[in-house]
């Protein structure tokens, strides 16, 4: 498993925002109106030893703006969220693409989409409460995670490349893809940075 470093009090002190990722499977409810849904983020422990809990999820700023983005890229706004509630065992989000023509980066983001090779979402928050605990991994092993029982939402994107593992890929080889970069340990998926 990484070793994180993170110190959640100086992001908070900071009000620096974090990026979790998870792959999912995303759901094409009217293609001709580009509407979507898709689970955003899941409770999985993810590749840093961190949950998300999305009973401390505060979605309301958020919606306010309701921006959707690729990468995290707040250039690249590709659709705006309708909805995003809380579920069993994640926060589940409706939205929608930019309709056609109005952005070329969102046309081509919705290609990918629709085609199944894009497939991952992370959501950027700020941490306000969290809580360190010992679980026990797949392999049996006890790690100490990070737990965020509280933080406010700033914004989700598309992303190509989730650190959450727990959840479902849209096809076999996309999660075979992802798992093979995980085992190799080349990529990077957990982001610090400054969120203004």
């Amino acid at each position: 498993m990484k070793e994180m470093k993170l110190n959640p009090e100086e992001l908070k002190e900071a009000g620096n925002s974090v990026w979790r990722s998870v792959q999912v499977q995303p759901t094409i409810l009217d293609e001709n109106k580009r509407l979507v849904s898709g689970m955003i983020t899941t409770d999985a422990i993810d590749g840093y030893n961190t949950v998300v809990d999305p009973n401390g999820a505060r979605v309301e700023g958020y919606m306010g703006d309701r921006s959707v983005l690729f990468n995290h890229d707040p250039g690249s706004l590709i659709g705006n969220a309708e909805e995003v509630k809380k579920v069993e065992n994640g926060l589940k989000a409706k939205w929608r693409f930019l309709p056609e023509g109005v952005s070329e980066l969102a046309d081509k983001v919705w290609k990918l989409y629709k085609g199944g090779w894009l497939n991952g979402y992370s959501i950027g928050f700020v941490p306000k409460g969290w809580e360190e605990d010992m679980v026990e991994d797949r392999e049996g092993n006890e790690i100490e995670i990070v737990r965020f029982t509280d933080w406010e939402m700033k914004e989700y994107s598309l992303t190509a490349v989730p650190a959450n593992s727990q959840a479902l890929a849209r096809n076999h080889e996309a999660r075979d893809m992802f798992e093979e970069v995980n085992q190799r340990g080349t990529s990077t998926v957990f982001l610090v940075g400054n969120s203004n």
